[in-house]
């Protein structure tokens, strides 16, 4: 309902397996309709995929997937707009996504890869740590990405900050879709990062 015929699409994911087959039956959605629909091939955040949207020439809106819940099969569709805002969020059932669609057109690396670091220079000069908050750089911090959705933008972002002890729980630094951890929702999760 958000986008129209002759618009162009750009789709991102977590890559759990549910929310790549989720986004194969988006692609075949949107061939049908006429919309011209763009997937990036690695995991990336909702931050950067609205930042995606914001600077690429001729995409008009963004759609994030990512895997809600493992045993329920469910995943969280986010629909983005060419102003990086949030139009809307919905669950979808994931249990009869057959994830068949073999169209789909993959953003091009080299593309993907300027904006990345782009973005990171940006997020760095635009997250100074107040001067006047006194933080000890030298604490370790135990991060959770999430099944690596964020890994590639936290360790240089924190490490430009001053950072030097930073630990990712085991599994969940690469964003390879794998998510052997517990479900980000449950109480276990958080034992993990302990």
């Amino acid at each position: 309902k958000k986008v129209k015929r002759g618009q162009s699409v750009l789709i991102s994911s977590d890559r759990h397996i549910a929310s790549r087959k989720l986004i194969k039956d988006i692609c075949a959605l949107l061939a049908q309709s006429n919309i011209d629909e763009r997937v990036v091939d690695q995991s990336t955040t909702t931050a950067l995929l609205s930042y995606l949207v914001m600077k690429l020439d001729g995409i008009d809106i963004g759609i994030m997937v990512t895997c809600a819940d493992i045993e329920n099969e469910t995943c969280v569709v986010k629909v983005i707009s060419k102003q990086g805002a949030l139009l809307t969020t919905f669950e979808i059932d994931t249990s009869n996504v057959k994830g068949e669609f073999s169209g789909g057109r993959l953003l091009p690396k080299s593309e993907l890869s300027k904006l990345v670091n782009v973005y990171l220079a940006h997020v760095g000069v635009q997250a100074p740590l107040d001067p006047a908050i006194r933080i000890n750089r030298a604490l370790p911090i135990v991060i959770t990405t999430m099944h690596g959705a964020s890994g590639k933008l936290l360790k240089p972002l924190l490490s430009k900050l001053g950072f030097k002890k930073v630990i990712f729980v085991p599994g969940e630094e690469l964003g390879d879709g794998k998510f052997e951890s517990s479900d980000p929702r449950d109480a276990a999760a958080l034992s993990e990062g302990m």
